[in-house]
This record gives structure tokens, C-alpha cells and sequence, in this order.
């Protein structure tokens, strides 16, 4: 067997190898993006000051991100996925109702309250001035709620919730902790343990009276009651 054999073999594996390096160099430069805002704020996470902090060259991080605004989308990607998908649903889905209601605001709580979301609320607070960012960010707002909601209609697959509560519910989970974490960063209160407990204490309330409302209709939809028959 000739060694141009092994050629197309060998050009993969370089190819595979290149790819890992950019997907880690990338990685890198988002970390580095998280760290400086969260740190300096918008205006002072500059492209140098975001490249140098990643360990690479200012052309590299052209290379990967054409611009400010494809670095900001790519920030708030990752912080989109850590806020929003590290729950593993599908072990939790069949878990005591208020089992899935904790693991689900602590999640929202802690990663709101930790420095991706500083480091995402500085990129929302420059949408304010800046159309570009403010386009891109509304489709990407778009896409990311066509991916949450089967999440949480998967978690709560026995609730009974209509679209229209599950929206609402999501809404109402994710500004309270939300606007928590920001009271924080102004005030510089504390973690809010009796509020996340509350938060908790509130979803699984609403949740158990859907559940009721649900199970109750289905009840009275199986009772034959009178002269609902035709004669």
C-alpha cells in the first residue's frame, strides 16, 4: 500500500486538530470578554484589553470575531447557555415537583447573581446606543425563547400549564431573580437567601394551583351529569 494512502486520513486529523484550536482560542477570547466587562464595564472592555487578557494577538481576535458586535452576540451566547440550559432536564423531569422548582430558580439565582450576568448586562445597557447590537440582539432574543420553551415544558410536563401561563410563569421566575442581582450590584446587599426562598415558595404555589385547576376540570370532564345525554 503506497503512502499517498493515508493521505485524506491525515489531512482530516489536521483538519480536526485546527478546529480544536479555534473553537479553544475562541473560548478563550469569550472568557476574556466576560472577564473585562464584568471588571471595567463596557467602554473599558476594549478589543486590546480583551485580546492581550486572552493570551493572543489583536489580528487573531479579528480573525474569530469581525467585529465588537459578533464578540458582544458571542458573550451573550455563552451566557444564554449557562443561564438558561445547564439544567439536566431529562433527569429532573419525573423528580418531586418541588425538587424541579428549587434546582430551577437556584439555577437562575446563582448565575445571575455571579459575573456572567454582570458581564451580559453591560452588552444589554450599550444596546441603548447602538442599532447594530440592538438588531442582532433582538433575533438572537427571538431564537433563544423558541429553545427555552420546550426546557420548561419538558420540566413541568405534568403541570398542566397553558403556553400562555408557561411564558408568563418564566417571566415572572426570571425578572425577580433578575432584578434581585441588579438591587445587588447597586446596593450591594447580600446573596438573598430568604428571597430565592420565597421565589421558590411562590413558583411552587402557582405551579400546585394549576395542577389543581388541571386535574379538577378533567374530573369534572369525565362526570356524566344530568340530562347531558340526548334523549
Amino acid at each position: 500500500m503506497s503512502s499517498g494512502s493515508f493521505q485524506p486520513r491525515i489531512s482530516a486529523t489536521l483538519a480536526e486538530r485546527n478546529q480544536a484550536r479555534s473553537q479553544e482560542t475562541r473560548g478563550r477570547l469569550v472568557a476574556a470578554a466576560i472577564d473585562c466587562l464584568s471588571e471595567r464595564g463596557y467602554s473599558g472592555a476594549t478589543t486590546p484589553l480583551i485580546a492581550k487578557r486572552a493570551g493572543v494577538t489583536r489580528g487573531a481576535l479579528q480573525h474569530h470575531f469581525a467585529s465588537r458586535t459578533d464578540l458582544d452576540v458571542a458573550v451573550i451566547d455563552f451566557v444564554s447557555e449557562a443561564l438558561n440550559f445547564s439544567l439536566d432536564v431529562d433527569a429532573l423531569k419525573d423528580a418531586p415537583l418541588a425538587e424541579r422548582v428549587a434546582h430551577l430558580v437556584d439555577a437562575y439565582w446563582s448565575t445571575f447573581g455571579g459575573k456572567l450576568f454582570r458581564a451580559a448586562l453591560h452588552i444589554w445597557l450599550a444596546v441603548l446606543h447602538d442599532e447594530a447590537l440592538a438588531q442582532r440582539m433582538s433575533e438572537q432574543l427571538f431564537a433563544l425563547q423558541e429553545r427555552i420553551e420546550p426546557l420548561w415544558r419538558a420540566l413541568f410536563h405534568d403541570v398542566g400549564l397553558s403556553t400562555r401561563e408557561l411564558r408568563t410563569l418564566r417571566h415572572v421566575v426570571m425578572g425577580a431573580a433578575r432584578g434581585y442581582a441588579v438591587e445587588r450590584l447597586i446596593t450591594g446587599t447580600g446573596a438573598g437567601a430568604p428571597e430565592r426562598k420565597m421565589l421558590i415558595r411562590m413558583t411552587l404555589r402557582e405551579l400546585q394551583f394549576v395542577a389543581k385547576t388541571a386535574r379538577t376540570q378533567a374530573a369534572l370532564a369525565c362526570v356524566d351529569l344530568p340530562g347531558g345525554e340526548e334523549g
